[in-house]
């Protein structure tokens, strides 16, 4: 023990302050090294998110399954079918409703399409994403009813404009959920400007679906005709922005 300024000062005691000033340090260093570690909140999170939306995506899908399984449920060989011959039993009682069908199920297989292209675009789910998903769903679930009903008026002008309408407001929920999705991944001029041009796309399919309403009080085969041509210009692919 030695004697300094009227303190005594043991050996014991300065190891033990040693010893607890190296902790400290050591404490402080691996301090350092947590902090310039990834957050793994942060990872959890991205994790969760994918999660999220891939859930969206198979909800989506299975209701788009049902969708067209409801419309198939609705074709029906007529009861005497058997007796009245192949052409005058089957053919031309079912052919209004089966092109009515066909009809519908490129529509929807085109919807189908262009979810899986919109979702490789997002990078969170959100309430937002959740809600305007659930606004396209539920207009598109409305098909198998205009479709039916299209089926057994294939030229009544009421059947093709109510068909029409309903195309023309899936349409307007689906180019507001676009806009939803193009604002949240805004980035690079090339991803804007490709998202710009899906958005004019989609704004000009509106617009002819809208057209489609009216013109079937002058002639419904211009409306049918813009039934096809929508969904086949949406298909054709689209050049990358340099």
């Amino acid at each position: 023990m030695r004697i300094r300024g009227g303190h005594a000062v043991s050996t014991a005691g300065k190891r033990r302050l040693s010893v607890a000033a190296s902790s400290a340090l050591d404490a402080e260093r691996a301090l350092v090294t947590v902090l310039d570690m990834p957050d793994v909140g942060d990872a959890m999170a991205d994790s969760a998110d994918t999660s999220a939306i891939d859930r969206i995506e198979l909800f989506s899908d299975a209701v788009l399954a049902i969708i067209i399984t409801i419309m198939v449920l609705d074709l029906k060989i007529p009861t005497h079918a058997i007796d009245q011959g192949f052409q005058e039993g089957v053919l031309i009682p079912l052919l209004p409703k089966l092109a009515a069908y066909a009809l519908s199920f490129f529509r929807i297989g085109v919807n189908w399409v262009l979810y899986h292209t919109l979702f490789r675009a997002v990078r969170a789910a959100s309430a937002g994403l959740i809600w305007h998903n659930l606004h396209v769903l539920f207009w598109i679930s409305l098909i198998p009813l205009v479709t039916e009903f299209l089926g057994e008026n294939p030229l009544s002008p009421i059947a093709v404009g109510v068909y029409g309408f309903i195309l023309f407001c899936s349409g307007c929920a689906w180019t507001l959920m676009r806009a939803y999705v193009a604002r949240q991944t805004a980035g690079s001029r090339s991803s804007e400007a490709r998202g710009s041009l899906i958005l004019t796309r989609a704004a000009a399919a509106m617009l002819l679906n809208a057209i489609s309403v009216p013109l079937a009080f002058v002639s419904v085969y211009i409306s049918l005709t813009i039934f096809v041509f929508v969904p086949s210009m949406l298909l054709v692919p689209q050049k990358r922005p340099q």
